[in-house]
């Protein structure tokens, strides 16, 4: 049984290499929009968050199998005392480490970009307690700082039952570690918690319900987790201090309330192949962005293959069926080709749903829509994202696209109007709260 706690909850059962440099990519009004939705586009000023695409950097190689970041880049954050980023490195291992941020810049091909230093050593950070969160493997879903301690989340990739109910740690500044530690009162939640975290600005902490925001979207075995970007707010102080740790949930969008969309459908908001990566809440905007990515294809689950006429037809084992997919060979959901995507809310409609005047599935994304990055190829699966609330810097960890190492891109918020959270915005076209659907589209170089 899998629920959030929330006045209006029941408990329901929840089973390219490329060249091109991208200038401006709009997240809100969204810059070239193509296909029948184009003509929703918001008028609202409040709406235009516009992201300045700054550039790019590389992550360091290293000549060891366990420490390195090839086949890795999750749960990217970023430090704001040191001035640089932590991330985990191979997928295997888990081990998170600290690198620099260098020169930022764009150019014709990856060898044009700078390559960041290591800073700290690959270390494994919560000392041998990820497992346990539960049976089965686990993996870190975020790092948060708090002071000079760190929390962590854990996430089980496989919960067949929806059980796992631990899932944050606190690592002290000498590296003791303890916890896991539950959020919430409801048994097997965390597939709504452990994954992704970030700060909330002070201006919104009252309105949402603590300092900082957690989630989990679209893991394996979907009905332990949600239909699409999910979020509570937290306070990492409690982490450790309070057993359970409360939190308000926020967003969540479980099985039997899939408003965006459903596991198997093509929705272009969500479907079986959509990932979320991270979050980001940027001071004085009122806004808060998830990037990921979304399947463009029809879903399917089987085997990939890279031979379309297979598509659709049994294997020879007659175990599943052949899906069309030569960025993914393997068993599991198919929706290719693939692309980023980025959800947008506006914060008053998560604050609507803390105060109890909505249910964490009612809001919808004030827009959504797909948009494209310098580099990028394959199933464009975002690792982690982190914000610099002093430079208005959004990092983006994008995987597997330099080879099998990370790229990391650099955005920055701009041309921003300052947001009164007392004030609810003005309605508008795509505002969650008019019911309409939001803006849907690809937003391409210009």
């Amino acid at each position: 049984m899998a629920c959030l706690t929330h006045p209006a909850w029941s408990r329901h059962r929840h089973s390219w290499r490329r060249s091109v440099v991208v200038a401006v990519v709009s997240l809100v009004v969204l810059l070239g929009i193509h296909g029948p939705m184009a003509a929703q586009r918001s008028p609202d000023p409040l709406g235009g968050v516009q992201l300045a695409y700054e550039g790019a950097f590389r992550v360091p190689r290293t000549e060891s199998d366990i420490e390195t970041f090839a086949y890795g880049g999750t749960a990217l954050t970023f430090d704001q005392t040191r001035q640089s980023l932590w991330l985990v490195g191979h997928d295997h291992h888990q081990l998170v480490a600290e690198i620099s941020i260098p020169d930022i810049r764009t150019g014709q091909t990856i060898e044009d970009l700078a390559t960041a230093e290591l800073l700290t050593p690959f270390r494994d950070i919560l000392q041998g307690r990820r497992r346990l969160v539960g049976e089965n493997t686990s993996k870190i879903g975020g790092l948060l700082r708090d002071g000079s301690d760190w929390i962590v989340t854990a996430w089980l990739y496989y919960d067949g039952g929806g059980v796992q109910t631990l899932s944050h740690f606190r690592v002290g500044r000498t590296g003791q570690v303890s916890g896991p530690f539950q959020l919430g009162t409801e048994t097997g939640q965390a597939g709504f918690v452990a994954g992704y975290m970030t700060s909330v600005p002070a201006e919104w902490r009252n309105r949402l319900g603590g300092p900082a925001l957690t989630g989990l979207c679209c893991v394996s075995v979907i009905s332990r987790s949600s239909h699409g970007p999910a979020v509570s707010a937290f306070d990492p102080r409690d982490v450790g201090s309070r057993s359970p740790v409360p939190i308000r949930p926020l967003l969540a969008y479980p099985e039997a309330h899939a408003t965006l969309g459903e596991w198997s459908s093509n929705s272009p908001l969500f479907n079986g192949a959509t990932q979320v990566g991270g979050l980001v809440f940027p001071a004085g905007l009122g806004r808060v962005i998830f990037f990921g990515r979304i399947g463009l294809g029809s879903f399917c689950y089987g085997t990939g293959t890279s031979v379309r006429a297979l598509h659709g037809r049994p294997l020879p084992d007659g175990s599943t069926i052949y899906c069309y997919d030569p960025d993914a060979p393997w068993q599991g959901v198919h929706g290719y080709p693939y692309a980023l995507h980025a959800w947008v809310y506006d914060a008053s409609d998560l604050a609507a749903v803390g105060a109890g005047q909505q249910a964490p599935w009612d809001p919808r994304p004030l827009t959504a829509g797909t948009f494209s990055l310098p580099f990028e190829r394959g199933q464009k699966l975002v690792g982690g994202v982190a914000y610099d609330a002093a430079t208005q810097r959004v990092f983006v960890s994008v995987l597997a696209q330099d080879d099998e190492w990370p790229l990391i891109h650099v955005l920055r918020v701009t041309d921003a109007p300052p947001v009164d959270p007392t004030q609810d915005p003005p309605t508008s076209p795509g505002s969650s709260r008019r019911g309409n659907s939001p803006a849907v589209g690809r937003a391409v170089p210009r």
